[in-house]
């Protein structure tokens, strides 16, 4: 169990608190501060200051991106936002929704914004997370009609309920790739090239079974097995399968993150 502080905050405590409130969520503010979410909360409403887990500020983008899947877009983001993104609809009645991403990757949240038409800057900020310091990108913002499609597919509890949805079939492979992108990892051993794989895990069997059965569909073989910590984990390692998926997920494709496109390449090159 982690020990909190439970002493009498500090000038310069207060000074970050106000400066910071609203660039961090309370879980990274406990974080940083090494004080429970139910100190800060306090001391946030004491200093006169109220705080979304959200950013409540109404942006501008397309909020019926969502309303019906019916592109390669379309499917690509949904896949990836079940893998990676945050969505809220009862945290102080607000329809909720993030993306955080490592700052390396902000070209990409770039890419999401984009496709949603959105018209607000990505913030940049640093977390701690097991005593080590990690840079951020984020987008955030509160719509209901953006959140509520969302929900037309996916759950609050995605680590737990997640399940392939119900789209067009021709998408299918799209929600996937953006699902991927969001959860999966392409390996290649550094030391001997011969060992490579397509590897990715879940708390939840059930999207990776719908998955395994996608790729069957499509002649890649592949393996569930159950973890230590009993997270559950889809793993592909045959020369031909690894081809297969790799012509699966990227053949004709337009969107997709760039850096996990370039490992699945190289390792066609080493499977031919």
């Amino acid at each position: 169990m982690i020990q909190y502080k439970k002493t009498n905050w500090t000038n310069e405590e207060i000074s970050f608190l106000k400066d910071n409130y609203k660039k961090y969520t309370y879980q990274e503010l406990s974080e940083i501060l090494n004080r429970s979410r139910n100190a800060i909360q306090h001391k946030i409403s004491r200093l006169g200051f109220s705080k979304s887990q959200y950013s409540n500020q109404k942006k501008k983008l397309n909020d019926s991106f969502f309303h019906n899947i019916n592109s390669e877009e379309k499917a690509y983001w949904l896949g990836f936002i079940s893998a990676d993104g945050t969505i809220n609809n009862y945290h102080s009645g607000q329809y909720g929704f993030k993306l955080s991403l490592k700052a390396s990757d902000d070209s990409f949240l770039k890419m999401f914004l984009k496709s949603i038409s959105g018209k607000f800057d990505i913030v940049y900020k640093q977390i701690k997370l097991n005593n080590k310091i990690y840079k951020i990108c984020e987008v955030s913002f509160c719509s209901k009609e953006f959140v509520t499609d969302l929900l037309q597919y996916i759950s609050y509890n995605k680590t737990q309920n997640i399940s392939m949805p119900h789209i067009n079939q021709k998408f299918v492979r799209d929600y996937i790739r953006g699902f991927i992108d969001g959860d999966g990892c392409f390996y290649i051993n550094k030391k001997n090239s011969k060992k490579k794989s397509f590897e990715m895990i879940a708390y939840n069997e059930k999207i990776l079974l719908d998955i395994q059965q996608e790729f069957s569909n499509n002649n890649i073989v592949s393996k569930i097995y159950t973890l230590k910590n009993e997270n559950k984990k889809l793993g592909v390692y045959a020369n031909k399968s690894l081809i297969r998926l790799h012509h699966y997920l990227y053949d004709d494709a337009t969107i997709f993150m760039e850096r996990k496109y370039e490992k699945s390449l190289n390792i066609l090159k080493l499977a031919a």
